[in-house]
């Protein structure tokens, strides 16, 4: 069951880093925008709710957010 779930909470992981990152850049560079960021996205029931459960939305919201930062 574990590595089933995998995908979900990696890809939760790398929207998260990119929410900091767009913070910070946004920000100009300052480190608490991206981790004030980082946490309002971690601690929001919906964007809980995708990462812990394997839903669409997970990869769909992390693809958004790679495409916004440019890669």
């Amino acid at each position: 069951e574990c590595i089933i779930r995998l995908p979900a909470v990696a890809c939760a992981l790398v929207a998260t880093l990119t929410v900091a990152r767009l913070a910070m850049l946004v920000a100009g560079g300052d480190a608490r925008a991206g981790f004030l960021a980082a946490a309002m996205l971690s601690l929001t029931p919906a964007f809980q709710t995708a990462a812990q459960f394997l839903t669409p939305d997970v990869f769909a919201i992390t693809c958004w957010l790679l495409a916004a930062l440019g890669i």
